[in-house]
């Protein structure tokens, strides 16, 4: 197995993680999962590459915004790779129709993974009922857009939220 990856070493900082310091009996079964994943050559480039992301996203590169971007993108990509790539439970075109929040709330539905805001994000999960859409995905996705949609770089670059 080839572990190897771009460096990516910074100096040593503390960050909020959903990793259980306290409780990880569970860590080995999660690492075996991603080392059958790592060994799939359909996987191996894309790990790598939301590692990555992931990290960066995880000590707030381009602040929280940029972190937000970056942990969105992630998302995208692996459902991607899931959903189309690896499962073949969408076609191409399908999945391409579907906005960013719809492809990650796909992903979340495949792999089982709930998809409610917690309630123990009150502000969130308050702003959350009050939408459209009630799950993680869809505020997650509205934060995220309102950031680039108003400035397309190049005409069709961007898609204009639904009306709703």
């Amino acid at each position: 197995m080839d572990w190897e990856s771009r460096p990516f070493a910074s100096d040593w900082q503390d960050v909020h993680s959903w990793f259980p310091l306290k409780n990880a009996a569970g860590a080995g079964k999660v690492f075996s999962g991603f080392a059958a994943l790592w060994s799939d050559p359909n996987w191996t480039a894309v790990l790598r590459e939301t590692v990555y992301w992931y990290a960066a996203a995880n000590m707030n590169a381009g602040a929280i915004e940029g972190g937000m971007l970056l942990a969105h993108a992630t998302l995208e990509r692996l459902a991607w790779t899931h959903l189309v790539v690896d499962r073949k439970t969408f076609a191409e075109a399908t999945l391409r129709r579907l906005d960013a929040h719809e492809r990650i709330r796909e992903l979340l539905k495949a792999l089982r993974i709930p998809r409610g805001v917690p309630p123990r994000y009150g502000a969130l999960a308050a702003w959350a009922g009050k939408q459209k859409t009630k799950d993680g995905p869809g505020p997650s996705h509205a934060s995220v857009t309102s950031w680039f949609i108003p400035i397309p770089l190049h005409e069709g670059c961007c898609r204009q939220p639904r009306p709703g």
